[in-house]
């Protein structure tokens, strides 16, 4: 019967949880960043900042290791994109922004905190002076294996009703090629703006956590349900280019992958268990045969003195493969009987016979752990005889080890 100890469980469990990061593959790393301090007419409730907070504690139940930041200037924006750059080293990269942002030819800005005279620019220049963009984000992602941008910032400009403000500015955020493996996603789809009530992060939140609705799911179900609750006021839109389906809460069947996974590792570590056990029992027996010297006694002498061996030192029956065919040994005229060889060998001394044994074992694989490296010889001698006569080949290998020491 197997054996299962509590050493070999936590070992296994162990072995399997250090694997588990290889088989995962999917490091979570996330940075949300939520603006609602602007000044004067650009101030938005704290509903921004709350939006994000709220989406940055979903993430860290779903495993992510998240950077939470809110109401950033320019400065501080770029420090902690670059730190996110920084950590991120394969596995699932998350860039998540709620505040102002525009568009201007063809490329999509973050406004930070104190930077909302940035609506009144007519200068490339001076908006990547003072606005982070989102071309730059995605670069900085490039260590991920899979990239996700999700923008809630297609706002209404603050100034509209200044025609200056107006007359460079477009509607909400652009579209733009989307690398291999990247998901950007907008609140609004490209030149629309937020509705007013703007549901989008407080749905993304909801299907996030969700098992078994892939990340594809994920947004076309808060894309219709944004649609819905706005009256066809709000659109979002994602846009996909992932090579591999990616679930923020896993799948309901994970825990029979964590099962599966943790019975192999057993498996392999009661396998590996009982190999070393054998190779050390083996090498301590080894060790002893060859250290013992005690001279065999022939048979009958001091008979008294060397006891009936116990259970534990009689040899093992043979087992069924080993008793199929196994007549009495036909003896020709060129092999020795057992009696004889039996003889033979209470005529040698104890180190001489150990040496015989481990040959036998390390050779023709026969189990000769019942034979005692330091009991009685004569014993010892009568145990070896009687173990290998059910085997068909047992006299000849035997009688082959004694003439190699050319005790024949």
């Amino acid at each position: 019967m197997l054996k299962i100890n509590i050493h070999t469980v936590l070992i296994a469990l162990l072995l399997f949880f250090w694997l588990e990061p290889i088989q995962a593959a999917d490091n979570r790393l996330a940075l949300v960043i939520g603006n609602s301090s602007y000044q004067g007419n650009a101030f938005l409730e704290n509903v921004v900042t709350n939006d994000a907070r709220d989406l940055a504690d979903a993430l860290k139940k779903l495993n992510f290791q998240v950077i939470y930041k809110e109401n950033l200037n320019y400065k501080d924006m770029q420090n902690v994109i670059k730190q996110f750059g920084e950590e991120l080293r394969g596995g699932v990269g998350l860039f998540y922004f709620a505040g102002y942002g525009l568009q201007f030819y063809g490329e999509n800005y973050l406004i930070p905190i104190n930077a909302e005279g940035i609506f009144y620019t007519h200068d490339e220049k001076r908006l990547e002076r003072k606005t982070i963009k989102v071309s730059d984000i995605l670069e900085i992602m490039q260590f991920a294996e899979n990239r996700i941008i999700i923008l809630d910032a297609s706002r209404k400009n603050p100034f509209q009703d200044d025609i200056t403000a107006t007359r460079t500015i477009q509607k909400g955020l652009t579209q733009f090629e989307v690398p291999d493996g990247t998901l950007i996603a907008y609140a609004a789809k490209p030149g629309k703006v937020v509705a007013e009530n703007n549901p989008y992060t407080k749905h993304l939140i909801s299907e996030i956590q969700k098992q078994d609705v892939s990340i594809t799911q994920v947004f076309l179900r808060v894309e219709a349900v944004v649609l819905e609750e706005t009256g066809k006021q709000q659109e979002s839109k994602s846009y996909s280019e992932l090579k591999v389906d990616f679930y923020f809460a896993g799948k309901s069947d994970s825990w029979l992958i964590f099962l599966f996974g943790t019975l192999i590792a057993l498996i392999a570590m009661i396998v590996i268990q009982k190999k070393i056990r054998a190779k050390i029992k083996t090498l301590l027996r080894v060790s002893s045969w060859r250290k013992v010297t005690v001279e065999v006694s022939y048979a009958g002498e001091n008979a008294e003195q060397h006891p009936e061996p116990t259970k534990f030192q009689q040899h093992p029956e043979p087992t069924k493969m080993q008793k199929e065919g196994s007549n009495p040994v036909v003896l020709t005229s060129k092999t020795t009987s057992l009696i004889d060889l039996s003889n033979r060998l209470r005529q040698i001394n104890r180190a001489m016979f150990n040496d015989i044994c481990f040959n036998l074992q390390e050779k023709y694989e026969y189990d000769l752990s019942f034979i005692e490296p330091g009991g009685a010889p004569a014993e010892a001698a009568r145990q070896l005889v009687e173990y290998l006569k059910p085997f068909p080949q047992g006299a000849t290998h035997l009688q082959q080890e004694l003439k190699d020491k050319r005790l024949l």
